[in-house]
């Protein structure tokens, strides 16, 4: 039985990349992770294939207009995107994909993938929670006012209905709450 695409999308700082990583430990024979494109070079000690699929703006810009890419989004002036082929290579496997989205990246996914979709949201506990969170990871006051405005408006320009919402107040406990969604929704026993 092949895999099914999850998207997950949240405000900065709530702990989305932490629980996919705490997902694909424990669940490795049902989790895979599909590898991004960029055409940003590659930092020192970065694999590709591995870390990325590295590729020049030509390259990606004519894949992009193929219809291989299922999203795109730019970042200090790189361009990054997630292949079907990245997506199917995993999901051939019998694995789900689980992906780390913005709400933009969302909403193309979901006009562009042909397959089974699930797409999750994750929010902090509280607004103090989430300020305190980013504080910890060493993000200064300034950078977390300026995190929270751009993910407000973010989300109110890119609000549709998610399948399910989480509210991640412990990673153990979110990451093992949307695994059992994702197979009670797929109607496979977890173990």
């Amino acid at each position: 039985m092949a895999g099914i695409l999850v998207t997950l999308t949240g405000p900065s700082g709530v702990g989305k990349s932490v629980v996919v990583k705490d997902i694909f430990t424990r669940y490795p024979d049902r989790f895979g992770e599909a590898v991004s494109t960029t055409t940003r070079s590659p930092r020192v000690g970065e694999v590709g294939g591995v870390a990325y699929h590295f590729v020049s703006l030509p390259e990606f810009e004519r894949r992009w207009y193929d219809n291989r890419f299922l999203e795109r989004v730019e970042y200090n002036k790189n361009a990054y995107g997630i292949e079907k082929a990245a997506i199917r290579e995993v999901t051939d496997q019998g694995k789900n994909v689980l992906l780390v989205v913005e709400p933009h990246g969302a909403e193309q996914i979901r006009e562009r993938w042909e397959g089974p979709l699930l797409q999750l949201f994750m929010r902090p506990p509280s607004e103090a929670v989430l300020r305190e969170r980013m504080a910890g990871r060493g993000d200064s006051m300034d950078s977390i006012d300026r995190r929270r405005e751009i993910d407000r408006k973010l989300f109110q320009e890119h609000d549709f209905p998610y399948d399910a919402i989480f509210t991640n107040r412990q990673i153990g406990t979110t990451a093992d709450a949307i695994v059992q969604y994702v197979f009670s929704s797929l109607e496979v026993p977890l173990h």
